[in-house]
């Protein structure tokens, strides 16, 4: 019996420190990502708060088309109507309820988990897959009248929309880390898109860009 008990102990002090310096590699990667990304936003310009007007960029893209070749991105304010943002949301909270309990019935649900995209950091962070219904229809042709010709001017006119669905990230959520959302290609293949559907400040984690970096393949 007393043999037992000792190689129980030794099992559970050799699980505890494997556990130890698995948390330690862990917490310097952590430490390494954090410098890292400090250096790269300390090397890039801070982008302006304020975004171009949709009306004049209707009338006149060149600005955003120029903003987002030589930033890699632009801001457009209000390209959705306040009608137009309170009905999508309404939209993507019944849907991410409902998909939360499709998940909670059987979490090996294929059909369940394809409601779900992949996400850095996935606890309390969902990118919830959205349908071509009316009310997603009704805000991307509203969203496109400013944007295409931004579109257009980066990609070509046969861009193709190839993925679709709302970030949602709940309170207490850990940070992600500075990333890109694709590889580092020297002509653009993609441009992602991010229209907030609320109001965010600063204690919510906003998303931070780093302007030309889309020109350093090191970055």
């Amino acid at each position: 019996m007393r043999k037992i008990m000792l190689e129980f102990e030794a099992s559970v002090a050799l699980e505890k420190a494997k556990a130890a310096t698995t948390a330690d590699r862990i917490l310097q990667s952590s430490i390494q990502d954090a410098a890292m990304e400090l250096n790269m936003m300390a090397s890039t310009t801070v982008a302006g708060a304020s975004g171009l007007n949709c009306a004049a960029v209707l009338s006149d893209p060149s600005e955003a088309c120029a903003q987002m070749h030589e930033n890699g991105l632009t801001r457009l304010d209000a390209c959705l109507r306040r009608e137009t943002v309170a009905e999508l949301l309404e939209h993507v909270n019944e849907r991410l309820v409902r998909a939360h309990a499709a998940l909670e019935a059987d979490l090996n649900d294929p059909d369940a988990l394809r409601r779900f995209g992949n996400v850095r950091r996935p606890v309390q962070r969902f990118d919830l897959k959205l349908d071509l219904c009316s009310h997603v229809m009704g805000a991307l042709s509203e969203a496109l009248s400013p944007l295409k010709a931004v579109y257009e001017t980066t990609l070509g006119a046969n861009a193709e929309l190839f993925e679709l669905g709302a970030f949602i990230t709940d309170p207490t959520a850990p940070r992600q880390p500075v990333h890109p959302d694709t590889e580092y290609t020297p002509h653009p293949v993609a441009a992602s898109t991010f229209i907030a559907l609320q109001d965010i400040d600063a204690a919510m984690g906003p998303t931070v860009y780093l302007p030309a970096t889309h020109h350093n393949a090191s970055a």
